[in-house]
């Protein structure tokens, strides 16, 4: 399962740890090959006003941000495993493009195998990283983070 649901029991999540800034209005490209994964994602970003545009292959995450406008995408979540193209070699080839903003979006890693990936994760210039299942307040405060820190 990718999400965590904000309101299971044992979460450590209470009103102080709730992000604070509204996130209404990002837009975020979601890049994971499982359209499960994808659809509940993007469900549970819904509610938040965030727009959320899907990628099902580090190809196909790699020509939306290639095609897009610079600064169109607020931040990046990225599946690690995924077939053909990985997360870590669509986030090297992301941060080579020739454009501003591929240096600068905020991209975050999204794993099931936490500490393995979360060392490549800071080699291959993510911003941040996030175990799955993804506690829905734990990326709500990260994203807040990294946009603040942008």
């Amino acid at each position: 399962m990718l999400i965590k649901n904000e309101n299971d029991a044992g979460s450590g999540q209470n009103e102080k740890n709730a992000p604070q800034s509204d996130l209404s209005g990002l837009r975020i490209l979601l890049v994971d090959d499982v359209e499960t994964n994808r659809m509940i994602f993007k469900i549970l970003l819904a509610k938040t006003g965030i727009v959320v545009d899907e990628a099902d292959s580090g190809k196909a995450a790699l020509d939306m941000f290639a095609g897009s406008p610079e600064g169109y995408y607020d931040a990046v979540f990225m599946d690690i495993q995924m077939p053909e193209m990985d997360g870590f070699e669509t986030t090297r080839c992301l941060r080579e493009m020739p454009r501003q903003d591929a240096r600068k979006t905020p991209v975050v890693a999204m794993t099931a195998d936490a500490y393995e990936d979360m060392e490549e994760s800071g080699r291959t210039e993510m911003n941040g990283y996030l175990a799955k299942p993804v506690d829905i307040n734990e990326m709500k405060n990260l994203l807040n983070e990294l946009l603040r820190n942008c």
